[in-house]
């Protein structure tokens, strides 16, 4: 569920730490509204959901270099408000980030990502059949495809 986070800068030892509690768990002074969080999976959720890709999995390595744009409004998180109200963010409709490419650029992000999880789960196929030579084989020849992909 989206929380509210609180900014502490009170006795932290000079270091701002953002919490999901509203007081500090060091001194008990209040801290200051920074805005919504998600959960791990909740982010997850919104990846995929903006990119059309898996968060997680052999094509994870590609994601880092994803023309992603992230909502300035409400931090890439999507929810926008108040500790006591919020909602979607009015900027990005709730979405939080978008793919920054054309459709023709997405298929083929798509293409290859899919790639990558069909040939890791061929490796992972062949070492359990054992035929490890195969899978190192079929492993070496994907990380070639990746790189000269560009991925």
């Amino acid at each position: 569920m989206p929380h509210p986070t609180w900014r502490h800068s009170c006795c932290e030892r000079g270091r701002r730490t953002i919490t999901g509690a509203q007081a500090c768990s060091y001194c008990g002074a209040p801290g200051k509204f920074d805005g919504w969080g998600l959960s791990v999976v909740e982010h997850w959720g919104h990846f995929q959901r903006a990119t059309g890709l898996p968060p997680m999995g052999p094509g994870r390595l590609m994601h880092e270099k994803l023309p992603i744009v992230h909502c300035r409004n409400c931090q890439g998180i999507g929810i926008f408000g108040t500790p006591d109200r919020a909602g979607p963010c009015p900027d990005c409709d709730g979405r939080g980030m978008w793919l920054d490419a054309t459709e023709e650029e997405k298929a083929a992000i798509l293409r290859r990502s899919r790639a990558a999880q069909e040939g890791a789960r061929r490796v992972a196929q062949l070492r359990a059949e054992g035929d490890d030579d195969e899978a190192e084989a079929d492993h070496e020849e994907n990380d070639a495809d990746d790189e000269e992909a560009g991925t």
